[in-house]
């Protein structure tokens, strides 16, 4: 970071260098989501007046409630030269900094810096047509921080976004960037997202592609989860729905510090790729209820928000996270037992252990056996099996004819970490879940064992829906339906993780 930018956090704030919970503290708790994928034209309805504000929240236009306004990329070229404030200059590694001042300090933005070829990051606000102008607004306003007038010069082509009424008359226009605002803390603005007409509550933020306009919604955490729990989870009992709650807020913070999709304008995305999130129209009374009932509250590990991740079904078992992804061990993403008693998981890396494992479970919290009330869908998913022809199976893994299966290695929990797949024009090495299960669609996840067909083809004999790490949802709906506390089930699931309350 460099050296007046840190004065200016000092100014700010009296915490030392920024971490997450400082850059969370400052945005006040809001994510940014990716709506979809970017389309021609984006039509916008606003419940509630609203206003256009462009790439450093200078305001453009007002929008009347219920008035559809359509905005479209008009041009692409290079942005004219304007005058800004600039508060800081960041490292792309300071990135969580660069936010917290921009969090701190009204109206300013996080840009990269089009000087800057190495993107590094700087905090900005306004947009003035010279450098008198700019200065004549210093010489009125008493600023809170340091800051320097600065000639935005952008070398790099951008596309110029078109806002047209219902007329058809054009009513703004902004490079890059712009933004659709309401101070109505209860208004939704209406959008085409996916093929379906929803509704999302915060901001909406156009930006402009290469594709067209990509839509991305900024909106407090608490009014994200209350769409995102009737998406993941459904009606359930109250305290896994608390669980749920908390886990699925702790994975939207903890992503919110890794920008993993290389993005300025967003951190996560309304798929499986995050968490699947529709807008304010998945909103029920229940998710709103477990959504306050645990307003602020975290999984917290070594003094930073742990990654709430979970699953459909896990299948008696969770997966280590080294195990699954390619990454790092994590303390509190350990293989467990699904049982009443919960801890750690018994050894099911012998291709012995996790057949029997598989074939004469011991009591398990997410298995269907002797319950009525276990829903349909998740009763399919508890065992499972997988049959592929050699050809299906050799045209999955691009090696011809399938002739040869054999699973290479194993983690504790028995998922598998490695597959050997060799046919009659070569052979394919699978790693871990993400590859396994991208080339093998009806694998349902890594915990199973294969077996060679009488005649040919292969069989998948396997257990559990999802990638099996961390809460197991059948689970802890089972767990919540025994009596056990959201607390209870968070620990069955995250080891050496606490609960702490943001806001």
């Amino acid at each position: 970071m460099r050296r007046w930018a840190a004065l200016a956090l000092a100014v700010l704030s009296s915490a030392a260098p920024a971490d997450l919970i400082d850059q969370l503290r400052a945005e006040r708790f809001r994510v940014t989501v990716r709506l979809g994928t970017a389309q021609p034209a984006q039509r916008l309805e606003c419940s509630s007046r609203a206003v256009l504000r462009g790439d450093a929240r200078q305001g453009l236009a007002d929008v009347p409630a219920g008035q559809t306004v359509r905005v479209t990329v008009e041009e692409t070229g290079q942005p004219p030269p304007v005058w800004r404030l600039l508060f800081g200059e960041f490292d792309e590694d300071d990135r969580q900094e660069a936010r917290t001042l921009a969090g701190q300090v009204a109206g300013t933005v996080v840009r990269e810096d089009p000087r800057d070829e190495d993107s590094d990051l700087l905090v900005i606000r306004g947009a003035w047509s010279s450098e008198g102008d700019l200065r004549q607004y210093l010489s009125r306003v008493r600023m809170a921080s340091p800051a320097e007038p600065w000639l935005d010069g952008r070398p790099r082509r951008e596309g110029l976004l078109a806002v047209r009424d219902e007329s058809g008359r054009t009513v703004a226009r902004a490079w890059g960037v712009l933004r659709l605002v309401s101070d109505d803390a209860s208004a939704t603005t209406q959008c085409h997202v996916n093929g379906d007409e929803r509704r999302y509550r915060g901001s909406l933020v156009c930006v402009a592609t290469d594709r067209g306009v990509l839509l991305v919604n900024e909106v407090p955490v608490d009014d994200y989860l209350a769409s995102v729990l009737d998406t993941e989870i459904g009606q359930a009992p109250r305290a896994a729905m608390q669980a749920q709650a908390i886990a699925s807020r702790s994975e939207a913070l903890f992503n919110a510090g890794l920008s993993k999709f290389g993005s300025l304008h967003h951190d996560l995305d309304d798929t499986v790729l995050s968490q699947t999130y529709e807008g304010a129209g998945r909103e029920t009374a229940l998710t709103r209820a477990a959504v306050r009932s645990t307003a602020g509250i975290v999984l917290m590990h070594g003094g930073e928000i742990a990654n709430g991740v979970y699953c459909t079904i896990c299948g008696g078992v969770t997966g280590a996270q080294e195990d699954v992804w390619l990454s790092e061990p994590c303390a509190y993403l350990r293989a467990r037992a699904d049982t009443s008693e919960g801890g750690n998981a018994p050894d099911l890396s012998s291709e012995g252990a996790i057949r029997r494992f598989l074939e004469d479970p011991p009591p398990l919290m997410c298995n269907p056996e002797g319950r009525e009330d276990y829903p349909s869908w998740a009763r399919r998913h508890f065992r499972w099996t997988a049959d592929y022809t050699a050809a299906e199976l050799g045209a999955a893994a691009g090696v011809g004819r399938a002739t040869r299966v054999q699973v290479t290695g194993r983690g504790a929990s028995g998922r598998v970490t490695g597959l050997l797949i060799e046919g009659t024009s070569g052979e394919e090495r699978l790693n871990r879940s993400t590859a396994i299960r991208a080339a093998l669609s009806e694998v349902r996840s890594t915990l199973f064992v294969v077996d060679e067909l009488p005649g040919g083809g292969f069989r998948f004999t396997g257990g559990g829906y999802g990638h099996g790490i961390g809460m197991c949802q059948m689970g802890a709906i089972q767990r919540a339906a025994a009596g056990q506390t959201p607390q209870a089930i968070l620990g069955a699931y995250f080891p050496g993780a606490n609960l702490r309350r943001l806001y």
